[in-house]
């Protein structure tokens, strides 16, 4: 069953919004003082919001994986806007931190979700995979470089904040 775009970028956030609360009545909000469960409490959130992109994408008309990327833009600038005190600290670094996260992860499960027609499958091997490119390498990669990315973008803005801070404390 198809939908409009925006119904299926709406049922996606329901689903996103739907999986995050039962992960928080499941495993309660994290402290902050561990780190093993911190880190589960965010890899769960990664998997969440991936699930809600390939929902986004896959009950789309016509499924393009720019709906799952929308998808992360929306519920980022929801995060960022609406709800501060989840993110830690009022600034621009997270929020631009948070919009890359969200879009990124949620955009890898609408891409996952085009991959699922068989159609674009075999497009997608006469394109890339004559020449010894396969799909399952290209994810891993992209993975590894959006963690790149990711870890270069936090400590950039860290610096940037404690040099932010450092100027607050000196006044």
């Amino acid at each position: 069953m198809r939908f409009h775009p925006l119904i299926s970028i709406f049922l996606g956030a329901v689903a996103i919004i739907v999986l995050f609360l039962i992960l928080v009545d499941i495993q309660g909000v994290p402290n902050f003082n561990n780190k093993v469960i911190v880190a589960i409490f965010f890899i769960t959130a990664m998997l969440i919001l991936l699930v809600g992109g390939f929902i986004a994408t896959y009950f789309a008309m016509n499924i393009k994986i720019r709906y799952g990327i929308y998808l992360g833009l929306i519920l980022a600038s929801l995060e960022t806007i609406g709800n501060n005190n989840l993110v830690g600290y009022n600034g621009i670094g997270i929020a631009i931190f948070v919009i890359i996260i969200f879009s990124l992860v949620s955009g890898i499960g609408g891409f996952i979700a085009k991959m699922t027609e068989k159609n674009n499958r075999q497009l997608f091997k006469s394109k890339h995979m004559t020449n010894g490119f396969s799909p399952i390498m290209a994810v891993a990669v992209g993975f590894i470089v959006a963690t790149v990315c990711v870890d270069l973008l936090e400590l950039i803005l860290g610096i940037i904040m404690a040099k932010h801070f450092n100027k607050k404390n000196l006044n």
